[in-house]
């Protein structure tokens, strides 16, 4: 019989509500990084102006504050031992 390795569960979720992944890719040393833009809001316009029916919930929970603290994931996985980590700080961006 094959089970998946997260039965009835997610690869990766989060209850915090900023968290905003949007690329994965493997890394030279073999792990996934994971790129969230870690952001309350999205995008603005009329449904989150000042007045919209959601604009009390944002403010109460602070989402319009949470800006420029985008962050980086490294996944690996628990059998596998990768390669130090890269530093990836100065390292310019290639396709």
């Amino acid at each position: 019989m094959l089970y998946n390795a997260y039965d009835e569960a997610e690869f990766m979720a989060s209850t915090d509500l900023n968290f905003r992944p949007t690329q994965a890719k493997t890394g030279p040393d073999g792990a996934l990084y994971v790129v969230d833009m870690y952001r309350g809001i999205i995008q603005e316009s009329n449904w989150t102006r000042k007045g919209s029916v959601i604009r009390p919930v944002i403010e109460r929970k602070g989402l319009d504050k949470n800006i420029g603290k985008g962050r980086i994931y490294r996944i690996v996985h628990e059998d596998i031992t990768p390669d130090k980590k890269p530093e990836l700080l100065g390292k310019k961006h290639q396709n």
